[in-house]
């Protein structure tokens, strides 16, 4: 049967257009000292920015064609210039490049208050391959102490002026915002949209490291923005806020809007699975112990179990990875395909799996309610008019409706059950063909299995999801068969 599933979609970022009239600051920007090489492999969200065949600031992807930048990186920069290197770690090697189409800059940011020290530029196509991968924005508090990874391409010490051919990482604790006011108290007035990272006298940013990320659990959270001197002993590194700018109502009013999933890697969902029957891409599914897969019953009911092979630890089609037959198959007694109420099933697997890029993931622990954000996961399709699954691993943020809204949308197509939720954004965010079975996670646990839609993001009508913890019951009894 036509489940409906997936269209996965992304953040497009997207600031007020600032007309480029002021200069670069007369003063160095704060730019990773006693940091450490690392690979790009371990980072390829990161982006080098050259400005007229020289080496100029750093950047994060955060989408297939936008990079979060500073804006003292580029004002006063002709966009038409500036080139972004992705998919390398050094400075030497080109990787994959890519022309500018528009550089975004926050209206309020000037160099003299450095208020909102953010920009984003878009990039003149698409761009993905080897060692390059977007990140999301960082919602996380930024708390003190909180530990955050910085990357940059920028000088070992504050005596040096030759950025760092090899890319460099150092673990920075955010420092608490009153400690932080008062070292700066004669020098910079600190705003909400900053915050103090580093050890003082130890690591921070220096000089070539500006515009690039502090991440924290794959999240950008900073922007490398300025400081007095690099790894100081009085002074640390201070950073544009991410969440502070998502707060922001020019930036509000884009980055809840997602247009299309974003590609993702296997490292990230190592718990996916895809399920093929007769040689062929079937559906998503989750691995929840090192022998059983949880999927929709809609994927699996009236199929032949020995012509289904499950596929771990890859995340493109053409790859088949680690590869198990099923042994038996699950599903519960209640589903039938017109009511498709508990659209769940558990295929457990001919013997166990592990490996590189393979680990189980729990069942959902939480009440689903309305507005929790769930991340989805699916190599279906990417919009309704094509029947051809995604050969890449997608993602996209998926927000819960209300239950009383999803019954009501749904009225006249299909009764909405306890054992159903709805999920997405209706005209942007939709799951679609091909990703039925897959997860909703929430919290590296399962809480939702891609079950039906009518069509792939249409106006008026969200996903519907089987909702796992009301089916704990059911899973759980099947581990022990």
């Amino acid at each position: 049967m036509s489940a409906t599933h997936l269209k996965a979609t992304l953040y497009a970022l997207i600031f007020v257009w600032l007309s480029h009239s002021a200069a670069f600051a007369d003063e160095p920007s704060l730019k990773v000292v006693n940091g450490v090489q690392t690979n790009i492999s371990k980072a390829p969200f990161m982006v080098q920015l050259w400005y007229e065949g020289s080496f100029m600031c750093g950047g994060t992807l955060i989408s297939n064609n936008h990079v979060l930048t500073a804006a003292h990186c580029v004002k006063g920069t002709v966009h038409r210039k500036i080139r972004a290197h992705l998919g390398t770690g050094t400075l030497a090697r080109v990787g994959t490049v890519r022309a500018i189409s528009k550089a975004l800059v926050s209206q309020i940011y000037n160099d003299d208050t450095k208020r909102k020290d953010v920009a984003v530029l878009k990039l003149a196509r698409a761009v993905n391959g080897t060692n390059i991968e977007p990140v999301d924005l960082c919602s996380t508090q930024l708390t003190a102490g909180l530990r955050l990874h910085l990357y940059g391409w920028g000088t070992k010490s504050e005596s040096s002026s030759q950025t760092s051919n090899v890319l460099r990482t150092a673990v920075v604790p955010v420092i608490r915002k009153t400690v932080c006011q008062k070292r700066y108290q004669n020098v910079q007035t600190l705003t909400r949209s900053m915050f103090c990272a580093g050890t003082v006298g130890g690591k921070g940013s220096c000089y070539g490291d500006s515009g690039g990320p502090l991440i924290y659990n794959n999240t950008v959270c900073g922007i490398v923005s300025f400081g007095n001197g690099c790894g100081s002993s009085y002074y640390p590194g201070v950073y544009t806020s991410v969440p502070a700018v998502r707060r922001n109502r020019t930036v509000s009013k884009v980055t809840d809007k997602v247009v299309n999933g974003r590609q993702t890697n296997i490292r990230h969902a190592p718990f996916m699975v895809q399920i093929w029957y007769k040689g062929s891409f079937l559906c998503g599914g989750t691995l929840i112990s090192s022998t059983h897969v949880l999927t929709a019953a809609h994927c699996v009911k009236g199929r032949t179990r020995n012509k289904f092979r499950a596929h771990f630890g890859t995340g493109t089609l053409l790859r088949s990875g680690t590869v198990r037959r099923i042994s038996r198959v699950f599903v519960p007694n209640v589903y039938n395909e017109k009511t498709k109420r508990k659209d769940a099933a558990v295929l457990k697997l001919s013997r166990a799996v592990n490996g590189t890029n393979i680990e189980p993931i729990g069942l959902c622990n939480v009440r689903i309610r309305a507005g929790l954000k769930l991340r989805l996961y699916g190599w279906g399709s990417r919009r309704e008019s094509s029947s051809h699954s995604s050969n890449v691993l997608r993602t996209a943020i998926t927000p819960v409706f209300a239950p009383k809204v999803c019954r009501r949308r749904y009225r006249r197509v299909q009764k909405i059950t306890k054992s159903m939720f709805c999920a997405g954004i209706p005209g942007k965010t939709d799951s679609c063909y091909g990703d039925s079975g897959g997860p909703l996670i929430y919290n590296n646990r399962v809480c939702g299995i891609v079950s039906f839609g009518n069509g792939c993001a249409r106006d008026g009508y969200p996903g519907v999801y089987t909702n796992v913890t009301m089916m704990r019951n059911f899973i759980n009894r099947t581990l022990y068969l």
